[in-house]
């Protein structure tokens, strides 16, 4: 087990119920961030309070890990978890932020004592194949991981923000342990009696943060921007053409505007500069109803249409004059594609 002290200097040796709940959702909520961040959810982790000193205000947490979570037995690399935890001590999160505030790493382990552990994940599929040594050996790992997540857990919640940004944590990680932060400190805030907060563990004891200093860990964090799910969807279908763009608007393709079979108006950029040449050499005469069969490709943000472009003009007034783009082509110029699938074999040609 992992201790992990936050001391509260206060006049008077009570704080609002509120303040402490705060203290304990906070660290728990980062805990869980580094469980998923670098073992996958993998740890059977606890955060537990023990009983405080008589007359004293020092919340004491303990973190508890019992080991992998039974869905991950059996697995080939059931070990993966337990020696992740090595290259866990070699992160940012764990060294800088730990080593830079206390002088020491969060457990003082080399990485040769985990060597036989390393060597046993591709044999062990379940917790009947573990002798009496290999349960110890992974009690003793346990106890050395629960404290190392202790310390870093301290030394990430005493860190100031632009320290977690330098770190190698994912955009949401980051997000989420600024947001714990930004909870504990905005209620020590308001808490006005509480003067300084101080995290200590086995490992040392982190410089207190002075109340003066709590605004600055207590800023909300801006949310990261989700990435839209981005995805193209490709058609072969005949277009009658009610609208010209032959001129390009700020160096991109024009709009032009075509009826579909079901006489629905779809605007699209033609992007065939096989095509292009034909229309530049004129060898395509264009008259009110020119009807193409074109390659269409179909952008979508979360289910929602962006953009329409031709990649293939394949038809010309019924006349042959390409042949569509093969599949590795439209690997290469739209990356994630499907292929448009009506629900009616007979609306294969109508928009989507």
């Amino acid at each position: 087990m992992g201790d992990l002290t936050i001391a509260l200097e206060v006049p008077e040796h009570f704080v609002l119920a509120e303040t402490f709940i705060s203290t304990t959702r906070t660290t728990n909520n980062v805990l869980k961030t580094l469980n998923r961040e670098y073992f996958s959810g993998a740890l059977d982790l606890y955060l537990v309070v023990e009983a405080p000193e008589a007359g004293s205000l020092r919340a004491v947490l303990r973190v508890v890990v019992k080991g992998v979570r039974l869905t991950f037995w059996g697995t080939a690399t059931a070990y993966a978890a337990f020696w992740s935890f090595v290259q866990f001590m070699e992160t940012d999160i764990a060294k800088q932020i730990t080593q830079d505030e206390t002088g020491k790493l969060p457990a003082q382990i080399a990485s040769e004592k985990f060597q036989e552990l390393k060597a046993k994940m591709g044999e062990i599929r379940s917790e009947e194949d573990l002798t009496d040594e290999d349960k110890a050996q992974v009690a003793d790992f346990c106890e050395q991981l629960s404290s190392a997540l202790a310390a870093t857990t301290a030394g990430t919640m005493s860190a100031l923000p632009e320290k977690i940004d330098r770190t190698e944590l994912s955009l949401d990680a980051k997000y989420q342990i600024k947001r714990a932060q930004s909870e504990l400190y905005t209620a020590l805030l308001d808490e006005k009696q509480v003067s300084a907060v101080c995290f200590e563990t086995k490992n040392g004891i982190f410089p207190p943060i002075l109340r003066n200093e709590f605004a600055s860990h207590a800023a909300r964090p801006e949310k990261p921007k989700e990435e839209p799910e981005e995805k193209w969807v490709v058609q072969e279908m005949p277009l009658n053409i009610v609208a010209l763009a032959f001129k390009k608007v700020n160096s991109r393709n024009g709009r032009w505007i075509g009826l579909s079979p079901n006489k629905k108006e779809l605007e699209f950029t033609i992007e065939d500069q096989g095509f292009w040449r034909m229309v530049h050499s004129r060898d395509a005469r264009f008259a009110e109803g020119t009807v193409l069969k074109v390659q269409l490709a179909s952008r979508y943000e979360n289910d929602r249409l962006r953009e329409r472009k031709v990649v293939k003009v394949l038809e010309f007034e019924g006349k042959e004059i390409a042949k569509a783009l093969s599949n590795d082509a439209l690997d290469a110029l739209l990356g994630e594609w499907s292929h448009y699938m009506p629900k009616d074999p007979a609306q294969k040609d109508m928009e989507f």
